[in-house]
């Protein structure tokens, strides 16, 4: 069964706090990172540019997604993928693929998203995502400790 991406209300707050907290749990494996979370409450304070989504499976919570636009300051590009979390008892069921096609449907434009070079998942992951969503003009720059994707998808839907 395919996912749903659903815009998280105000009373999803607490749940989604709790997925971020053990998000940054798995990431902290890898480089140190802020905690609290320095742009939580911006999510539901700036409905024009940022969105808060849930990632459902079976009408149940399998992770989320939280996708920043240009109007937030947070990036030159038109959305970026600030962060995106499967929950590890849904992982490996296509969930994260078929969310994230349905993320760039909802926010059609050029994207940009980091990953830690160290996070071998999320480097396999996020290349094979981009592509099976379509997406076009795909670019790789790595500086640092991360790799920047950046990519359109304007023209796949």
């Amino acid at each position: 069964m395919p996912s749903q991406v659903q815009l998280a209300a105000t009373s999803d707050q607490p749940a989604l706090r709790q997925m971020l907290d053990a998000y940054l749990d798995e990431l902290s494996a890898y480089a140190p990172v802020a905690r609290p979370y320095p742009y939580f409450d911006s999510y539901w304070q700036e409905p024009a540019g940022r969105w808060p989504y849930l990632i459902l499976h079976d009408k149940k919570t399998a992770g989320f997604a939280l996708v920043a636009g240009r109007a937030s300051g947070a990036c030159d590009t038109d959305f970026v993928m600030a962060e995106f979390y499967i929950l590890p008892s849904h992982r490996e069921l296509g969930l994260g693929a078929d969310a994230t096609r349905h993320l760039f449907e909802a926010h059609r434009g050029s994207w940009s998203l980091h990953v830690m070079l160290q996070n071998v998942g999320a480097r396999t992951y996020w290349p094979r995502a981009i592509a099976q969503a379509g997406a076009r003009e795909v670019t790789e720059q790595t500086q640092d400790d991360t790799v920047e994707y950046r990519f359109v998808t304007r023209e796949m839907f």
